[in-house]
């Protein structure tokens, strides 16, 4: 009766609570919670990167911290996060595509039809961008129709689409539904994310990484 109140996801034995989040929070104040979680999810997301990549990311915090740590090597970074712009304008080999499109003051990023019809132009072979909510039934949920639609847009355009989400976005439901949870091929979250979670997205099909410290000092030390 919970779970079809929306009010608990259920799980194999047991439930969560489902949380809603209507309105999105300053980009700087985003940005440092859960830094440390974000930041292992960047460089776990990292490692699929290869030279020559045709990559866009989203106007996201976690994939903010991805592009902080990109190598200068040969990509094109597609964006409509103007941030995410603005820090690889010191990176020569990457060549940097932003979309255009109006203005979100609260996310600092191009969103509505320019922006997608720029995207539209481009092949894509990978797609890293993040979520405001994962609901493991309903998926992946955002705080406006146009967040929503430019993140479906890419799931769609993506050779290979990366959901980069930490534990705190599970079991919570923004304004807007992007995707179901199937529509990504690879969802990388950290050790902090519920077991019962991780157990529920192996099931449905999903590729699941957990990045942890330990994981990710072993590969750089190897």
């Amino acid at each position: 009766k919970l779970s079809d109140e929306g009010r608990l996801a259920r799980t194999h034995g047991g439930a969560l609570s489902v949380r809603y989040q209507r309105f999105d929070l300053p980009s700087s104040v985003r940005r440092n919670t859960l830094a440390a979680e974000k930041r292992r999810i960047a460089q776990q997301a990292l490692s699929h990167i290869e030279e020559n990549d045709i990559l866009a990311v989203d106007a996201s915090t976690t994939a903010l911290e991805l592009v902080c740590i990109l190598p200068d090597m040969p990509l094109t970074v597609i964006t409509y996060g103007i941030d995410a712009a603005r820090l690889l304008a010191d990176r020569p080999a990457i060549q940097v595509i932003s979309t255009g499109g109006e203005l979100d003051a609260q996310s600092i990023c191009l969103l509505g039809p320019i922006a997608e019809d720029s995207l539209r132009r481009f092949s894509i072979n990978k797609a890293f961008f993040s979520s405001k909510g994962v609901d493991l039934d309903r998926g992946y949920s955002e705080v406006s129709l146009a967040h929503a639609s430019i993140k479906r847009l890419l799931m769609q355009l993506a050779s290979r689409s990366f959901m980069l989400v930490d534990h705190s976005k599970f079991g919570v439901r923004s304004m807007a539904f992007s995707a179901k949870i199937s529509d990504t091929d690879v969802l990388i979250t950290d050790d902090q994310t519920d077991e019962r979670v991780l157990e529920k997205l192996a099931r449905s099909g999903l590729e699941v990484e957990v990045a942890s410290a330990e994981a990710i000092s072993e590969r750089d030390s190897a």
